[in-house]
């Protein structure tokens, strides 16, 4: 077997907030994280193809939480959750023949929680 992989189009990420206060503001966004397809060639006992194609994307809400420290500089602080759908769509080709938990079409929603802590200085 010869396994082939294409990775098409590249992610892209939207990102909105506003800020309520020196404090405390939020940040929403839209992510597309891109596109794979995925060729397994197979040559014996059988010829044919197992494709797979999988695209994932994700939605994201965030609380930031700010400490200004003086001379331009503020530390953050965020936590939020990223909602993401991976969705997969599988075809065969020739005489191949897809395992039992292979299923044509699948979509898979999962919610995750992220955080993170930063410094941002203004420049202006």
């Amino acid at each position: 077997s010869r396994i082939v992989s294409d990775e098409r189009d590249p992610g892209v990420r939207v990102l909105a907030g506003y800020r309520f206060n020196r404090w405390f503001g939020v940040e929403g966004g839209y992510a597309y994280l891109g596109e794979f397809q995925f060729t397994n060639e197979v040559s014996a006992p059988t010829s044919g193809r197992l494709n797979a194609d999988v695209r994932v994307l994700g939605l994201t809400l965030d609380a930031v939480g700010m400490l200004p420290l003086g001379y331009g500089f503020t530390a953050l602080g965020k936590v939020g959750v990223f909602g993401s759908e991976v969705r997969t769509t599988r075809t065969v080709s020739g005489n191949v023949t897809p395992g039992p938990e292979a299923t044509t079409n699948a979509s898979t929603d999962e919610a995750n929680l992220k955080y993170g802590l930063g410094l941002q200085y203004d420049l202006g």
